[in-house]
């Protein structure tokens, strides 16, 4: 954990002494305990080789790089081709974590500010606000019930209890009509929510991905009293897996059909 905080504040994704001080008090393996890491096979084919920490040095250390960790794969695309690995399309992960902390770093939350994180995914992006701003000022939401109530799980494991909920992101926090003084999404979304900006303060600031075609990437915009959000691009830069409205898959694309066989 401290070798990881060294490694962020060196490449100076980590700018603030209490954002250090988060990354080097949450455990990330708690939070990914088993994860998939993309190889290719015997035969050529890019495949998701399933990893798991046994309390190993090793399997540890695995944990804490500052790499991507994929923890779940689309059940409708996912095909096992051997007793480990499997192929499919990526829907949740652990962020790589300078971009985790680069993003957070840029929100800048003031301690006394309620913050709405759009995807729980694993709950270590979540673990990380609460020992930064404290448990009772973070919200998080997913459309995935069991992402979220593993991440439940394990957030409570660590000490952590912020509020977590089942729903569309893009919809903002379900069942409330509580305002925020940020709000930070890690997936991608076409154009910036109206519920968010309804549900952002005045004076509170936005930050999310923003994918425009084939180019995009984070933005950073604050919401001024007549409900406008203006801003840019960050200089952090980054991508994430879209946002859904499914709690398992992607919508499916219109293929046309597989050539007949022969011989």
């Amino acid at each position: 954990m401290i070798a990881l905080a060294d490694e962020l504040k060196t490449s100076g994704a980590l700018r603030s002494p209490r954002w250090a001080r988060a990354f080097t008090d949450v455990p990330r393996h708690l939070f990914v305990p088993e994860w998939y890491e993309q190889e290719t096979d015997q035969r050529g084919f890019a495949v998701w080789r399933h990893r798991r920490i046994d309390n190993a040095t090793d399997d540890l250390a695995a944990a804490y790089r500052d790499i991507t960790l994929v923890t779940a794969l689309d059940p409708a695309t996912a095909k096992q081709v051997d007793d480990h690995a499997w192929t499919g399309v990526a829907t949740s992960s652990s962020t790589l974590p300078r971009l985790m902390a680069g993003m957070l770093e840029t929100l800048a939350p003031d301690d006394e500010h309620l913050v709405l994180e759009i995807g729980t995914g694993t709950g270590y992006n979540a673990a990380l606000l609460s020992a930064r701003l404290g448990d009772s000022r973070v919200y998080s939401v997913d459309v995935d019930p069991g992402l979220v109530e593993t991440a439940r799980t394990r957030l409570a494991a660590a000490g952590y209890t912020p509020h977590l909920a089942v729903g569309d992101g893009r919809e903002g926090y379900p069942g409330s009509a509580t305002s925020f003084d940020r709000i930070i999404a890690t997936c991608s979304v076409t154009h910036l929510p109206a519920a968010w900006i309804e549900r952002t303060r005045p004076g509170g600031a936005i930050l999310t991905d923003l994918a425009l075609g084939i180019e995009g990437g984070l933005v950073h915009v604050t919401v001024d009293n007549g409900r406008r959000a203006t801003g840019g691009f960050t200089a952090t830069a980054g991508r994430f897996m879209a946002a859904r409205a499914d709690a398992r898959a992607y919508s499916t694309p219109d293929r046309s059909p597989r050539a007949p066989e022969a011989d």
